[in-house]
């Protein structure tokens, strides 16, 4: 073979090369920021209780909430940042005297404004931490703090845990319109812990165990509104 078209073999050769680099590069890369996400991950937990007054005597429920960050990868910080925030936990639950159930929500905001956002801060705004880092440092805060305004989650009204379709929105301010005199928001508030995070949801709101695909047909059916079950427990 000559010089020549040796020369011309090796090139193509290596210009193959290139182009297979090129094509795999992109899978290389995601799978790589995949890997990196699920092993560099920084996670706090914090518990949020709420207190209702029902005739008199305070009822409490309570859920463990984990948040985890995954900061960008060292080969996207400065050119295509992709850090992930993953939240756990479930909505918190109080059954009532009446066998109504109140729930607070993993949301913010009610009807199409609402959104999961502020369930990965809550802990920084609550708290008050100002650090830039907040994701990294916050699994090693302390104390506690009542929520108000804006940071109380979105609060569900059930007639029952065995009734999905029930459900009415349920602000902090109206307890005594829609439930009655006997009945009062109490307070809320958010604690760091170490504890895991709460999985207990379907003991008291029942439907939580059915099939989902199989609850929105019978919503459908029913020309039903049916909660988000992400709202619930993610």
């Amino acid at each position: 073979m000559s010089g020549f078209w040796r020369f011309f073999r090796y090139g193509l050769l290596t210009i193959a090369a290139l182009v297979a680099i090129l094509i795999t590069m992109p899978f290389i890369l995601i799978g790589a920021d995949t890997l990196y996400h699920s092993v560099v991950r920084y996670t706090h937990h914090y518990r949020l209780v709420l207190e209702i007054e029902d005739h008199g005597e305070i009822r409490t429920g309570s859920s463990v909430i984990g948040v985890s960050f995954s900061p960008p990868p060292p080969w996207f910080r400065n050119v295509f940042p992709t850090s992930k925030t993953r939240i756990r936990g479930e909505a918190v639950v109080v059954e009532l005297s009446t066998g109504q159930v109140v729930v607070a929500t993993l949301r913010h905001g009610y009807e199409t404004s609402a959104n999961t956002y502020r369930m990965r801060i809550l802990a920084r705004l609550a708290l008050q931490q100002d650090d830039p880092r907040f994701f990294m440092e916050a699994r090693n805060w302390e104390g506690s703090a009542e929520l108000s305004g804006e940071l109380i989650p979105s609060i569900l009204l059930f007639e029952s845990g065995d009734d999905p379709y029930s459900r009415q929105w349920l602000p902090p301010d109206s307890f005594r319109e829609k439930l009655g005199p006997e009945f009062q928001f109490q307070r809320m508030t958010l604690e760091m812990t170490s504890d895991p995070v709460t999985r207990q949801i379907t003991e008291k709101l029942p439907f939580m165990a059915r099939d989902w695909d199989e609850l929105k047909e019978e919503a459908n059916a029913m020309g039903r509104g049916l909660p988000g079950r992400l709202f619930l427990r993610r």
